[in-house]
């Protein structure tokens, strides 16, 4: 069985698409680059507000499919595995 991907509208900024398993559309409809950060997450730069900020995937993913009620400030990854 194959994992589709679906997306959601980035709650930070709605023109932007995140898919569950990482991908991320920018409004032109094309797949926004992600690079390596320093710590080797992958990171993305992405409007919020006007400014482009830099961001982690995971985090961006988290950001838009998992509930926070009680507004925890990390995530981590299920599998240790920093690119997932």
């Amino acid at each position: 069985m194959e994992n589709i991907e679906q997306f959601k509208a980035f709650p930070l900024n709605e023109e932007w698409l995140v898919g569950n398993l990482g991908g991320i559309i920018k409004p032109s409809g094309g797949y926004a680059r992600q690079s390596s950060h320093s710590l080797g997450y992958l990171s993305i730069g992405i409007p919020v507000n006007g400014v482009w900020k830099t961001m982690k995937v995971h985090q961006v993913v988290a950001l838009t499919w998992i509930d926070n009620p009680h507004c925890k400030r990390t995530v981590n990854h299920s599998d240790g595995n920093k690119k997932n």
